[in-house]
């Protein structure tokens, strides 16, 4: 019976720790979404998550998130997950060039924090770039946690997508293929 209730906790867990629907109306006012991504300068990350709505906390948070998620992407271990994750909805492109394509996209994307109670850990309302980032979850992750939730938004920007509904295989869509391959390789990208 222990086992049991442990697989199903497990499963729950598992099923909710990725969630992403569109966001719903924050329980505090947020500024308008930005109507762009906001170019990448050169010289700085590909991967930008720039603050619009956070604290101080969530400011440095989403920072070492940035560099977190920067040099995930840009790591061996990522790209041989990737190959090998037999990826789904590439926009017709091959494993090889879904992840070239990650690591050639120069994105600034605005975050927003904001807190409701539900399953949302992250959200994104096209086709404005903005992420919409959940307290309620965020404020008990670690900076990696935050970095795949976010580098999972930011590759919506990017052009990628998954189905809504729980599908069996949704997986192994590009952005849910990123949450594990962070679960995976995020702890390589800080050593």
């Amino acid at each position: 019976m222990t086992n049991l209730l442990l697989i199903l906790l497990i499963t729950l867990a598992s099923a909710c720790s990725h969630v992403q629907y569109a966001p719903e109306p924050s329980e505090s006012p947020s500024p308008t979404p930005s109507a762009s991504p906001s170019p990448t300068p050169s010289g700085t990350p590909r991967i930008g998550f720039r603050c619009v709505t956070c604290t101080d906390a969530e400011k440095v948070k989403v920072a070492e998130a940035q560099v977190i998620a920067n040099e995930t992407v840009d790591g061996a271990c990522l790209e041989k997950f990737m190959l090998g994750w037999g990826l789904m909805w590439t926009n017709g492109k091959t494993p090889a060039q879904v992840v070239a394509d990650l690591r050639t996209q120069a994105i600034a994307t605005p975050v927003h924090f904001y807190y409701k109670n539900n399953g949302v850990v992250g959200s994104r309302n096209p086709p404005a770039p903005d992420i919409y980032m959940n307290r309620k979850f965020h404020a008990h992750y670690t900076a990696a946690d935050t970095a795949s939730n976010a580098t999972h938004e930011w590759s919506h920007v990017a052009g990628y997508d998954h189905p809504v509904a729980r599908k069996s295989w949704r997986g192994r869509t590009v952005p849910y293929a990123i949450n594990s391959a962070f679960d995976k390789c995020a702890g390589a990208a800080l050593r």
